[in-house]
């Protein structure tokens, strides 16, 4: 069992950097002693990750490419926490559109596959002007 395990990320505004952000999900994830999260679990953890980045590159950059988010993991005992930062334009989950099932749009399914592989999400801005989207997974 582990006490505590962190690690740290930062990528460029870049669609290409995606793929660093899902080899550092999985290599976190795998790394946690016990093998506390399955292949499933971590392969769904991967692209939520890869959802959120891609979405910050997206709306809150707006495709701007060069500006920084920074992605710090941390696992506990009971739960691993995903923290993105980046300083782009807020997001409002509230204001995001329900996704829409019936074959019509290619897009539009990133918060809620985000919500079916967190138990916990949460968007905010902190006193230091970052958006932050804390994203947790209970053991």
């Amino acid at each position: 069992e582990i006490n505590f395990m962190e690690s740290n990320l930062e990528i460029n505004s870049d669609l290409k950097d995606l793929k660093k952000v899902r080899r550092f999900m999985r290599c976190f994830c795998m790394a946690i002693p016990g093998g506390a999260l399955n292949e499933d679990r971590i392969g769904m953890i991967e692209v939520a990750a890869n959802e959120l980045a891609a979405n910050i590159i997206k709306h809150a950059y707006l495709n701007q490419p060069g500006e920084p988010i920074k992605i710090s993991a941390y696992a506990y005992p009971d739960k691993v926490c995903f923290e993105f930062f980046d300083r782009g334009i807020g997001f409002d989950p509230k204001a995001a559109p329900p996704p829409v099932f019936d074959g019509r749009k290619e897009s539009g399914f990133g918060m809620h596959i985000i919500k079916r592989v967190f138990d916990d999400v949460m968007f905010f801005r902190d006193e230091s002007g970052n958006n932050r989207a804390v994203l947790t997974v209970r053991i």
